[in-house]
């Protein structure tokens, strides 16, 4: 079952997500959180602190992956 993005929302660092075959919602939260997409099945995240992060919807589990400069 895929995960899509509900909204994304950078004053609360959040990407929500819902998984439409159950209905199942997930909040996934970061520093900074501003964008998100789906690659394959990761949750990717851009930060406003420079980093990105990619995410296993399903778990939670993250992991930073890149990072440059803060974005102001």
């Amino acid at each position: 079952m895929k995960w899509i993005i509900q909204r994304i929302s950078p004053r609360e660092e959040s990407i929500f997500l819902v998984k439409p075959d159950c209905g199942a919602l997930r909040q996934i939260s970061v520093p900074g959180a501003m964008d998100a997409w789906i690659k394959g099945d990761k949750l990717i995240i851009k930060a406003r602190t420079g980093y990105c992060w990619e995410v296993e919807p399903d778990t939670g589990a993250r992991r930073r992956i890149f990072g440059q400069q803060p974005l102001l």
